[in-house]
């Protein structure tokens, strides 16, 4: 972390939860406002778009490409939620399973079906 002082932006990429959440705990620590942290992605282009966030998980060729920004998000499968964007708090399971559209939050898609969770 002392290069974060030195440099205006530091990325920083682990794949490994224990060690994500440890690093997280760190910077809030430290109070460094300039590292910016990504989550776990197996796949290729997993996640790739991913510019903020935490706990988002990318399981698959292409899972989750299009998300830019949200939290607790889950793609498993090849392409799975390839087409979502700013959501928080998807499950999205299957080969080519999208959600119903690409902000959507609370919503459980397996394989073409979405189900969408109501909270008061």
């Amino acid at each position: 972390m002392p290069i974060s002082r030195i440099i205006n932006k530091v990325t920083a990429i682990e794949a490994y939860y224990p060690t994500f959440c440890h690093l997280k705990n760190n910077i809030d620590l430290n109070n460094i406002k300039n590292i910016e942290t990504h989550n776990i992605a197996i796949g290729d282009t997993a996640l790739a778009a991913l510019q903020s966030g935490t706990e988002n998980i990318a399981i698959g060729r292409n899972a989750a490409n299009s998300l830019t920004s949200g939290t607790g998000n889950i793609a498993i499968g090849h392409c799975a939620g390839y087409s979502s964007g700013t959501g928080c708090y998807n499950i999205i399971i299957g080969f080519n399973a999208q959600p119903s559209t690409t902000s959507v939050s609370n919503q459980i898609t397996i394989g073409t079906t979405s189900y969408t969770c109501q909270r008061a």
